[in-house]
């Protein structure tokens, strides 16, 4: 056991000496490990803490997606671009507009918009010219307690995201675009970290969900019925998470002057089985965000009637 320890702490210092190496100077090697004196964790947390003290801001972004498809023998692939773009008005009014675009010239682009306000959501299609709205009130506040936060999504990245996955975060060397310059985070969330999570998640998930079936006032089905949809419930989600592997990596570009990421990058790769069927899928996305604390105006919404 002596001996373990004895070779771990010189692997350590080997380790450490031999990163020591490529910085020219201590004062090179302490800037790989933090920005200002704050650690890639610290600063990433503080950056998205500001973006959500904004009062309002404009994103765009676009998500390069491959899926394929095995299926009863077949293998079925398809190629798309899902290009979103829209603002925030804090704390809770959030628009979005989202087109799918396929070089497939015989499938059809897609596209929706969604404007939510105070857990009220509206949508509509590009094959429609009116909204129609789902209260989101009564669902929000208990999916919000089973994911453990209490706020609405006004940014792609949530604190809670953050707090789970920041322990792999680190500096990357600074980069400079269209002359202004960058503090860049890396964060590299492994299948097995993302499981981890995932699986205390699906739990409180499960349960509340599992509660929203029972306790339904609107439904017609008999307690034994409503049992036996909720066990169904968990065992799906228990299977889907058991069979599924996936990997996340992000990279945060951070202004030095205001300590808020301005672009952002994710790189995602998700394998799952249900039954019979595989689904494999690999995305690359850019977001940016702009205008910030810049004036926004918001659609009109014209419900559909009933």
């Amino acid at each position: 056991m002596r001996k373990m320890k004895f070779f771990f702490v010189v692997g350590l210092i080997f380790i450490l000496s031999t990163t020591m190496a490529f910085a020219d100077t201590e004062a090179e090697f302490i800037k790989m490990l933090t920005r200002e004196n704050m650690t890639a964790q610290e600063m990433l947390k503080l950056s998205n803490d500001n973006l959500l003290k904004l009062s309002t801001y404009k994103f765009k972004g676009t998500n390069k997606m491959t899926t394929h498809t095995q299926a009863e023998g077949e293998d079925i692939a398809m190629k798309f671009n899902m290009i979103q773009e829209g603002f925030v008005k804090n704390p809770q009014e959030v628009y979005v507009k989202t087109s799918m675009v396929s070089p497939d010239e015989t499938m059809p682009n897609a596209g929706s918009e969604v404007y939510m306000k105070d857990n009220v959501m509206y949508m509509k299609t590009n094959f429609s010219d009116k909204w129609t709205s789902i209260d989101m009130n009564p669902m929000m506040k208990k999916l919000q307690s089973a994911m453990g936060t209490n706020n609405s999504s006004n940014g792609i990245v949530s604190n809670e995201q953050l707090e789970a996955f920041s322990d792999t975060a680190i500096f990357d060397a600074d980069e400079d675009i269209d002359g202004k310059k960058y503090y860049v985070i890396s964060m590299n969330v492994s299948k097995e970290t993302y499981k981890e999570i995932m699986g205390k998640f699906m739990e409180n998930f499960s349960k509340t969900f599992g509660d929203m079936i029972m306790n339904d006032p609107n439904s017609e089905k008999s307690e034994e019925e409503r049992a036996k949809e909720k066990a169904e419930f968990e065992t799906a989600m228990i299977t889907m998470l058991n069979n599924m592997d996936i990997s996340i990596s992000y990279k945060f570009y951070i202004n030095p002057e205001t300590k808020m990421y301005e672009k952002f990058e994710v790189k995602q790769d998700l394998n799952m089985a249900v039954q019979e069927t595989t689904v494999t899928t690999s995305s690359e996305g850019v977001f940016n965000y702009y205008d910030l604390n810049g004036p926004v105006e918001f659609p009109t919404i014209t419900l559909e009637q009933e």
